[in-house]
């Protein structure tokens, strides 16, 4: 199992939920699933696939998101304050509604806010159990044999993080594959999912966050035999869902600051801030050399 560790210059972003429609609320921090996402692109270009392109009948982009969530974590912290803020788009929509007795009925709909947030620099974490993304990337593509240098290589690739015109530009790119581990009792600066933490800490944000398919609950087997399913899961006792639109409670590393400004002006941001926890006990704290203090499974770490 390794580690890439990836800096990346994030001036601007907003990363919506897909329910949300006049007020596009916005993620605080790139969540696990766009984190990996952007892995999946990245090498997606590097092996030179089309994002139509098919492999045994499952779209490529959708075989190599299913192998890396399948087999992969990931985390983000911030590496300077973050203000939240909104934009208004003057937009019309032209609605239609049915009424009773009556034809469909238009109507004019004005105007959409949307989140901004903005900061200066995130680090993210992808831990990768290569062995395993390979396995699987196999069923679909035989000669499959990425190595640390492609993950790399992958994560240079990333241009934007949300909206088309926000830009994000990686720094440094790192790999290893030595952690110190700290235990279930300590400190954290990269989010962390509130399932794993025995009780809610006295520090911190707390955030619902778009998921992927390892941080999906009990309800969905550890391995799926076709990308297409990765779109939809059959809840015990219910019916299908789609898996994309699941959401859990993450604890973030994040203070609320209000300051006063020389003009008098009352100005809020999220500062950085390690928070204390204490884990579940099948979860350990582990320590990367870059400074990250990150949560994972006990049992991802021993492979």
């Amino acid at each position: 199992m390794i580690c890439t560790s990836t800096q990346i210059l994030l001036p601007i972003f907003s990363l919506g939920y897909p329910e949300t429609a006049e007020i596009l609320i916005s993620h605080t921090l790139p969540s696990p699933r766009t984190l990996i996402a952007l892995l999946a692109k990245g090498l997606g270009e590097i092996m030179e696939l089309k994002p139509e392109q098919e492999i045994h009948g499952a779209p490529a982009r959708l075989v190599l998101q299913w192998a890396l969530e399948s087999s992969s974590y990931a985390f983000s912290r911030p590496l300077s304050p973050i203000k939240k803020s909104f934009q208004m788009w003057r937009v019309i929509w032209l609605e239609k509604e049915w009424e009773w007795g009556r034809k469909e009925v238009e109507r004019l709909r004005d105007a959409v806010e949307m989140e901004v947030v903005s900061l200066n620099k995130i680090s993210a974490y992808i831990f990768i159990d290569l062995n395993k993304t390979n396995i699987l990337l196999r069923k679909y593509f035989p000669n499959s044999n990425l190595m640390e240098k492609d993950i790399e290589s992958a994560l240079m690739t990333v241009q934007l993080i949300g909206k088309s015109e926000m830009l994000a530009t990686p720094i440094t790119v790192r790999t290893f594959n030595k952690f110190n581990i700290v235990g279930s009792l300590g400190k954290i600066n990269a989010y962390c999912p509130s399932e794993w933490i025995k009780k809610p800490p006295k520090e911190g944000l707390e955030e619902e966050m778009l998921i992927h398919i390892n941080l999906l609950p009990n309800y969905i087997k550890s391995a799926i035999d076709e990308p297409k399913k990765i779109l939809k899961v059959k809840l015990s006792g219910r019916e299908e869902i789609e898996s994309r639109r699941i959401k859990a409670r993450f604890i973030l590393p994040l203070s609320l600051v209000r300051e006063i400004s020389y003009h008098g002006k009352i100005i809020e941001y999220f500062k950085q801030k390690d928070v204390d926890v204490e884990l579940k006990d099948d979860f350990t704290i582990v320590e990367t050399i870059d400074g990250g203090k990150i949560p994972l499974p006990k049992i991802f770490l021993e492979g």
